[in-house]
């Protein structure tokens, strides 16, 4: 009898564990999350130094050649920001236009040593404010290099000439 007992207690305990609980009713709404990522850029340039220009002789319209140099922009965009690079025409800037510039350095008076910045290694493509340089719009740093050039021939008087360029990142 006692085994009788034990084996009827032993299929009451399995069935009131597979019985599905009554369970209490279940309501549901969605949750919605959201971001917006904006564009953004950072811009940092590194400067055109041409150094010692000689009217006379490596410089001259005879003899010399033109004085060429680099500097270099770098840049820093959100993916997708479709950023381009400009540079303005100086603060000594002769005639021109903002697409195509005539820049000047000065000595501070009224003498001036003309020169221009390019977006290719030809020299052949002025940079102006049109943005002809792409920037880095991928996430990842960029630089991208400013071929500077003063012609020859120019009848410079002695002196330190220097010019300020404003580069802006568009985006």
């Amino acid at each position: 009898m006692m085994l009788r007992r034990f084996a009827l207690a032993s299929v009451l305990l399995i069935a009131s564990s597979v019985t599905p609980a009554m369970a209490a009713p279940l309501n549901t709404s969605n949750l919605y999350v959201s971001a917006n990522v904006v564009a953004n850029c950072i811009i940092n340039t590194n400067a055109v130094v041409f150094g010692d220009y000689d009217p006379i002789v490596g410089n001259s319209s005879a003899f010399g050649a033109d004085l060429d140099q680099t500097g270099t922009v770098t840049t820093l965009c959100t993916s997708g920001s479709e950023a381009s690079i400009s540079l303005d025409q100086g603060l000594n800037d002769a005639t021109g236009t903002l697409t195509a510039p005539e820049r000047r350095l000065s000595s501070g008076s009224s003498n001036y040593l003309s020169y221009n910045l390019y977006s290719d290694s030809a020299r052949g493509t002025v940079w102006g404010s049109t943005g002809v340089a792409p920037a880095g719009d991928d996430g990842t740093l960029q630089t991208t290099t400013v071929f500077g050039r003063i012609p020859k021939g120019q009848n410079a008087v002695k002196g330190n000439y220097s010019d300020t360029v404003v580069a802006t990142v568009n985006f």
